[in-house]
């Protein structure tokens, strides 16, 4: 069966399911098998690192650009890559209990920096900076996660104020303590919905910012999910700022 090639979707304009294309993998599991080339030249891409945000998976691309994963539960990740000389890109993608997503990723080459060239990056980047301004929650750059040498979300959650990790076995939560019933936030990553795919193993490669709202109150109302009372947590990479 033929692989469905996927034009570059960076998360801020995300919402685009990807076609699934239905094989039989392991007994109720799910799978991924993709390909990495130039958009342009169509050659393959190998050596380039493929993370799946909400799994502790990171996988390498092989002679041919293909990289595969099986037994993953079946729900929401993102698919995010970096491959010397290009662009990191990220895509989100659905994954369905017995079947095998194939697709093939595109990617350009990293552009020639032009001074004012780089405008829709900004335009993500003025929500953040908005919300930041008005001192309300907690706002860790890029620099703090350096900082404290995280290498996963966990690391930098451990480290934040009102921010209590449970951990029940080797699966570990986060609670808000200014919250009431120390309830778990909601989560987004790049402005979309991420309860499904996002855990505490999450690594930090990738992440420029996160946002963190321990209240309701503290929470602005567009990251405001159902009844929920206790907060959020918004995480941003650099493809979605």
């Amino acid at each position: 069966m033929d692989a469905v090639t996927v034009g570059r979707l960076p998360l801020g304009l995300a919402g685009l399911w990807l076609g699934i294309v239905a094989q039989v993998a392991a007994q109720g599991t799910a799978g991924i098998a993709g390909q990495l080339v130039d958009r342009g030249t169509r050659s393959p891409l190998p050596g380039a690192v493929v993370s799946l945000l909400g799994a502790k998976t990171a996988l390498r691309s092989d002679s041919v650009g293909r990289f595969t994963k099986a037994n993953l539960p079946a729900g929401t990740y993102v698919v995010q890559v970096h491959a010397l000389g290009y662009r990191a890109d990220s895509w989100v993608v659905e994954l369905a209990e017995r079947q095998t997503l194939s697709i093939v990723l595109e990617l350009d080459p990293t552009p020639i920096t032009v001074t004012g060239a780089v405008v829709e990056g900004r335009r993500a980047a003025a929500g953040f900076e908005e919300r930041r301004s008005k001192g309300r929650g907690m706002f860790i750059t890029e620099q703090d996660i350096k900082r404290i040498q995280a290498t996963k979300l966990g690391d930098v959650l451990r480290m934040t104020a009102g921010v209590r990790e449970v951990c029940r076995g080797i699966t570990c939560t986060v609670r808000m303590t200014r919250s009431p019933n120390n309830c778990a936030p909601n989560f987004f990553l790049d402005g979309f919905p991420a309860n499904n795919s996002t855990t505490l193993e999450m690594p930090s490669v990738g992440v420029v910012a996160i946002e963190v709202y321990r209240t309701a109150s503290e929470t602005p109302v567009e990251f405001l999910r159902g009844n929920t009372a206790c907060g959020a947590i918004i995480i941003w990479t650099r493809s979605g700022l």
